[in-house]
């Protein structure tokens, strides 16, 4: 508002948000897209700032909903912020929160590769689960394992339960063929093994980083690769 515009309102003792009318709603600034990891399996609680300027009005509220500091759940949530001046214009901007999964680290995990023959290679590994997690169900989640520079991405309702409580895959992924077993252990946790075809995983040095996700649990490892190949 210009100053001569207060001036004459003040002479007038006129309010001088009204000595003209006000038809500009403000403008609302907020973050871009924050991207976040799950602090639980709740979620995660997410700081954020917006503001609001106007061309009349000198302080502009901004309500947003959900509000910064709220505990926002896995997944993708649309935050809607609104800012109203005196004259009654109102202006909304809006921006994603993304809370990625939360994953529970193995409490242990150990991994081995082992080169069986000139064109196969088993992936070994034992693992226990770590404190927060809910427990395992192949059947139902995902499966990825990750190898050096190959990743494979078994989806969920592919492994098939056995009545001993083993869970097993053959098939073929991205083209790929391969089998997969995951089975609990006696004196607890559990044991992975996958066969993989040798070509997937070329080239292959003397130690190579392994790394296994079954739905929110994961664990990962360097193992050293032998070659044990019987002719």
């Amino acid at each position: 508002m210009a100053a001569t515009t207060w001036a004459i309102a003040a002479e007038l003792n006129i309010n001088p948000f009204l000595a003209f009318a006000d038809t500009e709603p403000p403008l609302v600034t907020v973050p871009g897209a924050i991207t976040v990891d799950a602090e639980s399996p709740a979620g995660a609680v997410v700081v954020f700032a917006a503001s609001a300027t106007d061309n009349v009005d000198p302080d502009v509220p901004v309500t947003c909903t959900p509000a910064s500091g709220s505990l926002f759940p896995v997944g993708t949530t649309t935050v809607r912020c609104t800012a109203t001046d005196e004259a009654g214009n109102m202006a909304t901007a809006t921006f994603d929160v993304v809370v990625l999964p939360f994953i529970v680290q193995f409490a242990a995990f150990v991994a081995e590769v082992e080169i069986e023959s000139p064109d196969e290679v088993e992936v070994k590994a034992t693992f226990r689960l770590g404190a927060m997690s809910d427990g395992i169900q192949p059947a139902r989640e995902t499966v990825t394992l990750r190898v050096g520079g190959f990743e494979v991405t078994i989806a969920a309702g592919s492994f098939v339960a056995d009545d001993k409580g083993r869970f097993r895959f053959k098939g073929a992924v991205n083209g790929i063929n391969l089998a997969g077993r995951i089975r609990p252990l006696k004196k607890g946790g559990f044991e992975f093994k996958a066969g993989l075809p040798r070509e997937a995983l070329m080239p292959l040095g003397t130690h190579v980083g392994v790394s296994l996700t079954i739905g929110d649990d994961m664990g990962a490892t360097t193992a050293a690769v032998d070659v044990n190949i019987t002719r």
